[in-house]
């Protein structure tokens, strides 16, 4: 029915993360980092007043060479239409 405009969501983790690494601890701190971006954009979007998010893009980035990875989610907020109107 409508585009509401852009929303992002935004995670920060630590690469090695508290555990010391590992590529199966890497996965899941990146599964949780991703899950809670998507979910931080997904709550940006229902406080438009969307039901939807459409064209959803991640971008992951470690500014400065740090050990820490941005995961950064965006996508567009859409308001559905109703079956009933």
């Amino acid at each position: 029915e409508a585009y509401l405009g852009t929303v992002y969501g935004t995670n920060i983790y630590t690469v090695g993360g508290v555990l010391g690494g590992g590529l199966a601890n890497q996965e899941k701190l990146f599964g949780a980092a991703f899950a809670d971006a998507k979910k931080k954009m997904y709550d940006r979007a229902v406080a438009l007043g969307g039901d939807a998010v459409v064209g959803m893009q991640t971008i992951m980035t470690s500014p400065g060479g740090m050990n820490e990875m941005i995961v950064i989610a965006t996508g567009t907020a859409v308001a559905l239409k109703k079956e009933d109107e």
